[in-house]
């Protein structure tokens, strides 16, 4: 799967570059969005992480469908560093997914979720990127 993800952002980066040589931006732009939407979800021991095609405002109203889909309700939001980073948290019973936007460009945004149940800090890693996954996904 790994090597397949990378032959297709390689792919798709040489189709950027040769539509900025031939003078196609949009078929560059298109290219990059797809690479970005095309990267692995990286998973550490609290988040799963992801860089996904779509402006910060486009990416934060799939993730709040994708929150109301799963019956989550919002009860914290944020914004920080000049409204480029947007963070909220919401819960369904014990269930209590955060999530962090960080607007990488006009068309990539970085998203990060974490998930746990109650109160205890033991993250249910597969939950959170089974909510990316879900994210990325929708357009």
């Amino acid at each position: 799967m790994s090597n397949r993800v990378s032959v297709t952002i390689a792919s798709l980066a040489l189709v950027a570059g040769l539509g900025t040589a031939g003078g196609c931006r949009t078929a560059a732009n298109t290219a990059a969005a797809g690479a970005a939407g095309a990267a692995a979800i990286v998973l550490n021991d609290q988040n799963a992480e992801a860089e996904i095609a779509g402006s910060l405002a486009d990416v934060d109203g799939r993730a709040k469908r994708v929150l109301r889909d799963m019956g989550l309700l919002m009860v914290d939001a944020a914004m920080e560093d000049n409204a480029t980073e947007w963070e909220y948290e919401a819960r369904s019973g014990e269930r209590v997914v955060h999530i962090k936007l960080e607007r990488r460009s006009p068309t990539v945004t970085k998203l990060s979720v974490s998930s746990r149940v109650g109160t205890t800090l033991n993250y249910d890693v597969s939950h959170a990127r089974m909510v990316v996954e879900r994210i990325r996904q929708l357009r």
